[in-house]
């Protein structure tokens, strides 16, 4: 059997935003916490990175605790944050942490709350601020590009100039998938996503290293919810492919088809960059 090398962990469905480009509220629920089992169980079958992901995995008070066992299981681990509570809790979360990723979609308050909420701009600069401190952690921003921001990109670069000097800094263009809140408001096709995304990695050629995402795949992700329980997505929808803590119950067709997808998107990546 074959796991994914990287795999997401919604390590909470709880969030303190309600961002417009989510598709967290589509995730399915869990009964029972399990989440050092379940990263023990991750670890034995061969995967090598553990996304930490949600909801907001920062409102998880085990979050300390779980990222220790990852690293002492061998993983790397990968945060995904809003940022929100980040100032409070870096001390006891970073120092887990191999790599971390934040969401910013606006160069100001205004504009970054048009796709996330108001305040939430600040707290964003603020982490960057932190972690950048922290020299064995590699951050990016990971920008959502839609309606609201694909003319701004330029923008939002300016800001995070400032950040560009540090060689662990990458800045992410995201395609929105339209499982979120609002599609109608911010989805663009990808062919004006992939142009809109192209011009701004030359523009910034030699200044920030941008990278956008290929196209979106159905059964390219594994996701494990805290109760072991594992999905992947089919357009709007999770299927479940098994319980990690259950062999028995593994789907083995829907296994091999993740990574063979994923290996498809890793030979785009590869193309690109021989450019």
């Amino acid at each position: 059997m074959s796991f994914p090398n990287s795999v997401d962990y919604i390590v909470t469905r709880k969030c303190d935003m309600n961002c417009g480009v989510c598709w967290g509220s589509n995730m399915p629920d869990y009964k029972k916490d399990m989440p050092i089992d379940v990263i023990d169980a991750v670890t034995e079958n061969g995967v090598k990175q553990l996304v930490f992901t949600g909801g907001e995995p920062l409102l998880e008070d085990k979050l300390p605790d779980m990222l220790y066992r990852a690293k002492q299981d061998g993983l790397t681990t990968f945060l995904f944050t809003n940022t929100n509570l980040l100032g409070q809790r870096h001390k006891e979360i970073l120092p887990y942490v191999d790599k971390t990723s934040f969401s910013l979609d606006g160069y100001n308050d205004e504009t970054n709350a048009q796709a996330r909420k108001p305040g939430h701009f600040a707290n964003v600069l603020q982490a960057l601020d932190i972690t950048s401190k922290y020299p064995d952690i590699s951050f990016q921003v990971l920008t959502v590009v839609t309606k609201k921001n694909k003319d701004i990109l330029d923008d939002i670069g300016a800001v995070l100039k400032k950040y560009a000097d540090n060689p662990r800094f990458t800045w992410k263009l995201n395609y929105y998938q339209a499982i979120g809140r609002h599609p109608e408001k911010f989805r663009l096709d990808y062919e004006e996503f992939e142009t809109v995304a192209q011009k701004t990695v030359e523009r910034f050629a030699g200044v920030i290293p941008v990278r956008y995402s290929v196209p979106v795949h159905d059964i390219a992700y594994l996701f494990i919810m805290p109760d072991g329980n594992m999905y992947t997505t089919v357009g709007e929808d999770y299927v479940q492919a098994g319980n990690i803590l259950k062999p028995e119950t593994w789907n083995q067709n829907i296994l091999d088809e993740i990574n063979r997808n994923i290996a498809e998107r890793e030979k785009v990546i590869a193309g690109r960059m021989k450019r």
